[in-house]
């Protein structure tokens, strides 16, 4: 079971961070193609969240992408929400760190955008990959 208190992080803590949170429990769409997250980004004293629709391929997509970053941190993907509330293009240029460009949406309301860019390290993908593993398992499981 998928522990909701085992985000996925990006970014150092206290500082600039993308955090992605399944809704707990970590629950399929109607259709069975997505599973609802809470999308929550920092940038110093600035923060904003949403939740989103993450469709399952994109999430085996940044899956792959971040596998990939992990043996050569060099390249580039976009993991992104279905109705584009949320989306990162994250880059990587050899070195072992990664930054992320993002971009939170708010279309309900005034349509505001909070965009913000986080630094991590070939760790935080190693973690994040076993993080987005255990979701597929939880809902392989369900």
């Amino acid at each position: 079971m998928f522990d909701p208190e085992n985000k996925i992080v990006f970014g150092s803590k206290g500082n600039h961070q993308l955090i992605l949170m399944p809704v707990s429990p970590v629950l399929k769409s109607p259709s069975g193609d997505s599973i609802m997250m809470r999308v929550e980004g920092r940038a110093g004293e600035f923060r904003g969240s949403t939740a989103v629709s993450i469709s399952l391929d994109m999430l085996k997509h940044t899956l792959h992408a971040l596998s990939e970053f992990s043996n050569n941190p060099r390249g580039e993907f976009t993991f992104a929400s279905e109705s584009r509330e949320f989306w990162a293009s994250m880059t990587g240029d050899g070195s072992g760190q990664i930054a992320a460009h993002c971009t939170l949406n708010d279309c309900d309301h005034r349509y505001t955008r909070f965009r913000f860019e986080v630094e991590f390290t070939r760790d935080q993908v190693l973690e994040n990959i076993a993080r987005i593993e255990q979701i597929f398992d939880t809902i392989s499981n369900s």
